[in-house]
C-alpha cells in the first residue's frame, strides 16, 4: 500500500491532568466556532451547552494556577536557551513576548470571565437548569426558550459576547499546546504486526505522544504509556464486536513531546 503523508489523523495522548485539559477546551472552543458559524436555532442551542461544558471544565481550583505556572516555567526555560549558539533566537523571543502577554492578561482575564458570565443572571439560570437530565426545554426556562427564537443576529451577537469573556484563557491554552507540540519533529516508526515499544527518558518527563496514521490506513491505535516507556497496539475498526488486532504491520509517526 502507498502511504501519504499529506492527509494523516492524529491520536494524542496527553501524560498529564493538565494538558489532557488543555486538549479537552481546546476541542470545546473548536466545537464552539464550529456551531457558531451556523445559523440555525438548534446551532446556536449546541453552541451555549458547550459554553456550559467550558464553564464546568474551567471551574477546576487548580487549573488556572497550574497553566500559570507552565508557563512560567516554559518561559524561564526560554530565557535560558537564548544564549545557545545553534537556537533560533527571533522565534525564541516571538514565542516569550507571547508567554509575556498571555501572563500580564490572565488576572485582567479571569475578571472579564466574572463579569460577563459568572454575574450573568440569565448565563447562571440556563447552565443551572441545563444540568437536568435530557436537557433544557421549553417548560424548565422560558426566558431561554425565547431567547432561542430570538433573531440568529441577536443570538450570534449574544454568544460572541460570551465566548469573547473567554478569549484569554483560550490563548493561554492554544499557546501552552503549540509549545507542546513545536517542542519535536515526528519520526517514522514501524509498529511490528500491529505493535510498537519504546522506551522513555525518566529523567525528562514527557507532555504529549502523538500518533499520526495515514487516512487510508484502517487502523486505529492504542496508547499506553508508563513512567519507563509507551506501547502501541494497533487495531483494526469493528463497530459491532470486539476489535482485534493487526497482523500488519503498521507505519506511522511519532512524536513524543518533551519539554
Amino acid at each position: 500500500m502507498n502511504i501519504s503523508w499529506k492527509n494523516t489523523i492524529q491520536y494524542e495522548q496527553p501524560l498529564n491532568e493538565l494538558i489532557r485539559v488543555c486538549l479537552r477546551l481546546e476541542y470545546l472552543f473548536a466545537r464552539c466556532d464550529y456551531y457558531l458559524s451556523k445559523t440555525e436555532r438548534f446551532d446556536s442551542v449546541t453552541t451555549i451547552e458547550t459554553l456550559f461544558s467550558i464553564l464546568n471544565v474551567l471551574n477546576r481550583p487548580d487549573f488556572k494556577s497550574k497553566l500559570t505556572q507552565e508557563l512560567n516555567r516554559h518561559q524561564i526555560t526560554f530565557k535560558r536557551l537564548e544564549q545557545t549558539p545553534e537556537i533560533d533566537r527571533d522565534k525564541l523571543s516571538e514565542v516569550s513576548r507571547e508567554i509575556d502577554y498571555v501572563l500580564a492578561s490572565f488576572s485582567q482575564a479571569q475578571a472579564i470571565m466574572t463579569s460577563v458570565l459568572k454575574n450573568n443572571e440569565f448565563i447562571q439560570h440556563v447552565k443551572q437548569q441545563h444540568s437536568l437530565v435530557g436537557g433544557l426545554i421549553g417548560c424548565d426556562s422560558t426566558g431561554f426558550h425565547h431567547w432561542k427564537h430570538l433573531s440568529n443576529e441577536r443570538r450570534q451577537h449574544d454568544l460572541t459576547a460570551w465566548l469573547a469573556a473567554l478569549q484569554g484563557i483560550r490563548t493561554g491554552v492554544e499557546l501552552l499546546l503549540r509549545i507542546i507540540r513545536d517542542s519535536t519533529v515526528a519520526k517514522i516508526q514501524t509498529a511490528k504486526q500491529g505493535f510498537y515499544q519504546a522506551s522513555l527518558d525518566a529523567q525528562q518527563p514527557s507532555q504529549l505522544v502523538i500518533a499520526s496514521i495515514p487516512e487510508n490506513l484502517t487502523v486505529f491505535p492504542n496508547i499506553s504509556v508508563g513512567r519507563h516507556g509507551l506501547s502501541i497496539t494497533f487495531y483494526t475498526p469493528e463497530f459491532q464486536q470486539r476489535p482485534q488486532q493487526t497482523q500488519e504491520d503498521v507505519i506511522f509517526m511519532l512524536a513524543i513531546c518533551t519539554i
